[in-house]
């Protein structure tokens, strides 16, 4: 349907064709933006090309070079919802809600990922919301008219208080790390290597499953059917997490 992939080094972000422009869904940390660019020039797309931003949560690796996108393209608007709002200004990864990582496995994975990059803090330029950008509301939301792109909001906590994810097309899921195909091999399960709150998570399967989507676009591994969320709910409770914050 016309949508564009960008894959960075972990995250994978998106172009969603609007009548004039694009939509992006997400971005990255802030030193891949020179990669980012690389990118919209092997798509053809110039940067100013980009109308709007939608930001499925406020973490390090979807907001990193934010602030260098919306200097540069002073007209484009960011898309999030309203408890992302001081997320984003905060400047770094929420911990007060504390959470874990999926298994001791993917645990270990990740405590070496730190001690290969021992720069990475979980902060991010702090992104202030300017009068332009469009902020939702609720659980579920439309976006205004003026974007020109008719899909569905959801609100869809769990790996963070603030996740959304964008229907398209009635059968496309835009879903940040809602869930993933990121080492399903070391036993994932389709969950985002962290969670907040994994019962959350569960929670939001069945919310976008209820829509009827067939595939996911995750934000950290390959597309997939969204059949798999079914098959793979309640699979982890909250005690299998191993605790991190």
């Amino acid at each position: 349907d016309g949508v564009k992939v960008i894959p960075l080094e972990f995250t994978n972000v998106f172009l969603i064709p609007l009548k004039s422009g694009y939509m992006l869904i997400d971005n990255g940390y802030a030193k891949e933006y020179d990669r980012f660019l690389q990118g919209l020039k092997h798509h053809g797309v110039d940067v100013m090309d980009i109308g709007y931003v939608f930001i499925t949560h406020h973490h390090d690796d979807h907001v990193g070079f934010l602030n260098t996108l919306t200097v540069l393209n002073k007209s484009v608007r960011v898309i999030v919802h309203e408890t992302g709002v001081p997320l984003l200004a905060a400047g770094e990864n929420n911990t007060k809600n504390g959470g874990g990582i999926v298994n001791r496995a993917i645990y270990a994975l990740f405590r070496l990922k730190m001690l290969i990059t021992p720069t990475w803090d979980f902060s991010f330029p702090p992104y202030r919301v300017r009068k332009q950008d469009i902020v939702l509301k609720g659980e579920k939301a439309s976006l205004p008219k003026e974007v020109g792109l008719s899909a569905t909001v959801l609100h869809t906590p769990g790996h963070s208080s603030d996740s959304i994810s964008l229907i398209y097309n009635d059968r496309y899921l835009f879903g940040g790390d809602m869930a993933s195909s990121f080492l399903l091999w070391a036993g994932a399960k389709y969950l985002t290597l962290f969670n907040e709150n994994v019962g959350q998570v569960y929670a939001s399967w069945e919310k976008a499953l209820s829509t009827n989507i067939e595939f996911i676009l995750p934000a950290h591994g390959k597309p997939f059917k969204a059949e798999r969320l079914k098959e793979n709910l309640h699979k982890y409770s909250q005690d299998d997490l191993v605790a991190y914050f």
